[in-house]
């Protein structure tokens, strides 16, 4: 039997970002863990589905 790793990730983000009207981005951070120990991080950008 292999011994499995728990994988976390936590995110922590910012919605309706952007100037005026035009605040339809969304921007999160991302931290992920394998094992306990850091793994990767990252940034997404998105835009929202309805305007």
């Amino acid at each position: 039997m292999s011994e499995s790793r728990p994988y976390q990730e936590f995110t922590a983000g910012l919605s309706n970002f952007g100037f005026g009207k035009i605040n339809f981005f969304r921007i999160d951070y991302v931290r992920s863990y394998n094992g306990g120990a850091f793994a990767k991080d990252g940034i997404m950008i998105g835009v929202k589905k309805s305007f």
